[in-house]
């Protein structure tokens, strides 16, 4: 179940993309209760942090791109990103992927709106989400791709 905390739960596009939604704090809702704790504790300490690019305007192109969608489609990329703020580096497929032959990785969140969001990983365990737009074919255009190498 998502939540909302600080001026995000204001609503309203005072948000910053820092002020987002997190989901609770368990981590591991289908594991026995016994076992929860031990995951909630292994991967406290190795939390990564998400940042956004920031255009020499002071616009953040992903952060805008994730506001401006349907509720539902929000609530599965915020459901990705959440994913790869605890997992970090070990998130695979199907919900991250290597773009091949390019330092970017690719956020795959999967449906029948399929949106990508390219990230590098940076120092400090922080990832700089670059790029995100909506995927229509079947193979990624590479003016994204371009897009998103032009802003590391």
């Amino acid at each position: 179940e998502l939540w909302r905390s600080g001026p995000a739960a204001r609503g309203g596009l005072d948000r910053t993309p820092r002020d987002f939604y997190t989901f609770s704090d368990n981590p591991a809702p289908n594991l026995p209760s016994a076992n929860r704790k031990s995951v909630k504790l292994r991967f406290m300490d190795q939390k990564w942090e998400i940042i956004y690019y920031e255009t020499s305007q002071g616009n953040f192109p992903v952060f805008e791109f994730i506001q401006s969608l349907d509720p539902k489609i929000k609530s599965k990329v915020i459901g990705v990103m959440e994913l790869l703020k605890e997992l970090g580096t070990l998130v695979g497929p199907p919900h991250s992927k290597k773009l091949t032959g390019t330092p970017p990785w690719e956020l795959r969140i999967l449906g029948s709106d399929n949106i990508r969001i390219f990230y590098v990983a940076v120092v400090s365990r922080k990832f700089l989400l670059l790029h995100a737009f909506l995927k229509k074919k079947q193979k990624t255009d590479k003016r994204e791709i371009k897009t998103a190498i032009n802003r590391l």
